[in-house]
């Protein structure tokens, strides 16, 4: 009896250490992979191994487990993370609207530190990153040892007390991306960008970017609602800067942007419109704007405010913008509504726009972030054309535009909670003018998002929302007379799988218990 008591708790013993070894962390022995993947439960799940087919759970589980200049893989979904980037490391998400790090407002989303080495991240949405105290950067910090490459991502709805969005003092290169609602109380709402210290760069470079809705709260000298530079440097090229903000205080500066001292910020196929601040620079902050920004034309300024003082630059102009919105591509953007003086009148700002549109559309290149599409493109509204060329009295006016809903897509129709669900539909204009419509968005009766879209005369404009919802129950959908529908099933009566941890713990209990019952039952006199 003895002998088999002995026998259980060795086979118990053995049975502990293959089970902690099969729960450990994958690549303990400290190797690595130049390439891993992530994706959320239930396939992902950080005893995996990382491949493709046997993803992580947690991005940063991936940051610690991939090689020097290797990428981590991030499928769809949201991810509650404040992640932490040390190495040279890259991220690539499955794009902006479907790939989430959310930072539950317990610190900066993306922390980057140490250096210097190179880092590229693509294709996500960076949100609700709220730093402790007074730390900088509530979206993604970057020190001065980085060289960071941001594409196609968005950095919105982040708060610290300076670089709400992004706190730069590296080298930071944007491309297609968007930074928008986020709020600092001191400086840059949208992007704070500075050296710093020795080692630290505080240069910025942004091509196709919309900085939009950034605000800065404090009410006392403060600035640089969108964009705050303070003894760096930043290259803007086919930027739209539009509807930041700082207080209504008086001491509050530079809606748009805000320059310190000699500071230099170069412009080029770049528009700042509709910015407020506390003083009369709305746009711009620095008392002198001139020696503040250096313009390389094809600018426009809603005002005249920001030095922008080359011919081919436009002053005291409307640009005529749309509603920040999903005009298509990876990330939001503000349209060139019809009639803008943007249209036609840029530069050579580049191959695309920021949404992937080729440039030029027309005869010219547009000014800004946005290229209004040739088939988007159509005569005021009364224009009468001559229907045949042979006979030069043979004229007719143009119908105005007729625009509706022609249907309404739904993916996935049955989603989990919390799931993203994509609505897709498609604006028709039959008339000979384009035109403007607005489209809104109902769940169950109640207007839920609302897009304003611009549509060329007998062409469409594709609109897609993306919605989550967290309740059971079965949400209707309504656009434009066009219905669709989508269900999240009620799974609360069916039994949750146990976790993994548990089943182990249990597992080890009972065995331990059946040996030790053997071994003190094996002692007992006969």
């Amino acid at each position: 009896m003895v002998r088999t008591g002995k026998i259980v708790s060795i086979f118990a013993i053995l049975l502990v250490v293959v089970l902690a070894v099969s729960a450990a962390p994958a690549n303990v022995s400290g190797t690595c992979d130049t390439d891993v993947w992530v994706a959320p439960p239930p396939l992902g799940n950080d005893a995996n191994p990382g491949t493709q087919s046997q993803p992580f759970e947690h991005i940063q589980t991936g940051i610690n487990n991939v090689c020097t200049d290797g990428t981590v893989h991030v499928a769809a979904g949201t991810y509650h993370e404040n992640l932490f980037i040390s190495g040279a490391t890259n991220l690539t998400g499955a794009g902006a609207h479907n790939t989430i790090i959310d930072g539950g407002s317990t610190g900066t989303v993306i922390n980057i530190s140490s250096g210097p080495v190179t880092n590229m991240i693509s294709g996500f949405t960076i949100q609700n990153g709220a730093p402790f105290g007074s730390y900088p950067g509530g979206g993604i910090y970057t020190d001065g040892m980085h060289i960071v490459t941001l594409n196609d991502c968005v950095i919105k709805d982040n708060q610290a007390d300076y670089g709400g969005g992004i706190y730069n003092l590296g080298q930071l290169y944007m491309n297609r991306c968007t930074v928008s609602g986020n709020s600092a109380v001191y400086g840059g709402g949208g992007i704070y960008n500075t050296p710093g210290g020795i080692g630290d760069s505080g240069q910025a470079w942004l091509d196709n970017c919309t900085i939009s809705g950034n605000k800065v709260t404090e009410f006392d000298f403060s600035g640089g609602g969108g964009i705050y530079n303070y003894n760096g440097t930043i290259e803007l090229l086919n930027c739209t800067i539009a509807y930041n903000s700082t207080s209504s205080f008086s001491g509050t500066v530079g809606g748009g942007f805000y320059n310190y001292s000699s500071d230099t910020m170069y412009f080029k196929n770049t528009i700042v419109a509709n910015n407020t601040a506390g003083n009369d620079l709305y746009n711009n902050g620095h008392s002198s704007p001139a020696e503040a920004t250096v313009s390389q034309g094809y600018n426009l300024d809603s005002e005249n405010s920001c030095g922008f003082d080359q011919p081919t630059d436009k002053i005291n102009t409307d640009p005529l913008l749309g509603p920040l919105q999903d005009n298509g591509g990876p990330t939001f953007t503000h349209a060139l509504m019809h009639g803008s003086p943007a249209i036609d009148n840029g530069g050579d700002p580049g191959i695309t726009d920021q949404r992937g549109v080729p440039r030029p559309q027309g005869p010219a290149f547009d000014i800004g972030a946005y290229e209004l599409e040739q088939a988007e493109v159509a005569p005021p509204v009364g224009t009468q054309i001559n229907v045949s060329p042979t006979n030069p009295n043979n004229w007719t006016r143009l119908n105005p535009p007729t625009m509706s809903v022609a249907f309404v897509s739904v993916n996935p129709q049955q989603a989990v909670a919390n799931q993203p669900v994509t609505i897709s539909t498609n604006v028709v204009n039959t008339g000979d003018q384009g035109g403007n419509m607005s489209v809104a968005l109902k769940i169950n009766g109640q207007v839920a998002e609302t897009r304003m879209v611009s549509v060329g005369p007998q062409t469409s404009q594709p609109i897609k929302f993306t919605v989550t919802r967290a309740q059971p129950g079965t949400y209707a959908i309504d656009i434009g007379g066009q219905t669709g529908s989508f269900t999240i099933p009620d799974n609360r009566s069916a039994s949750a799988p146990m976790n993994r941890n548990v089943v182990i713990l249990i597992a080890i209990g009972v065995l331990a218990f059946i040996s030790a019952m053997i071994f003190i039952l094996s002692r007992r006199p006969a």
